[in-house]
């Protein structure tokens, strides 16, 4: 559920999306456009219903995922090469982990949407117990490894 993806340019898309009851995330591509698609399952595990947002930075060829790790408490991301990624759904780096939440239950806390401005991108989630949460928002640079502002 909840895909999120880019357009690679020459028909071709990559789409992340979220799993139920799994404990994975699934790498959605088409070559066609979106005429069809092929799903596999990514190494990316350190998840548990895992809402996906990516960012390509057009420029480097890079796509970010970026997604909230339930349970754990922590946002994190995974920067790859687009053109590398796309037929090789479990070679994902290791993730970065760029902030901590504060829920008591795991499902208080979630649903990334990330969106760049400037050179930045900005990461939106939200965190808390049931009657009182908040909506966090992370900025991060493009780089891996760099500062990150909350």
């Amino acid at each position: 559920t909840e895909p999120c993806g880019v357009h690679l340019g020459d028909g071709r898309i990559l789409a992340i999306a979220r799993s139920e009851g799994r404990q994975y995330q699934f790498q959605l591509t088409s070559e066609d456009g979106g005429e069809t698609w092929r799903r596999a399952r990514t190494n990316i595990a350190d998840v548990s219903q895992s809402t996906p947002s990516l960012i390509l930075d057009a420029a480097t060829r890079r796509v970010f995922n970026y997604y909230y790790q339930r349970g754990a408490r922590l946002l994190k991301r995974r920067i790859a090469d687009a053109d590398a990624i796309f037929g090789s759904p479990l070679s994902w780096p290791e993730p970065e982990t760029l902030a901590q939440g504060h829920e008591e239950r795991p499902w208080d806390a979630g649903n990334v949407n990330a969106t760049v401005i400037g050179d930045r991108h900005c990461i939106a989630t939200y965190t808390g117990m049931a009657t009182d949460a908040a909506i966090v928002m992370v900025s991060a640079p493009k780089q891996k490894g760099r500062d990150c502002a909350t």
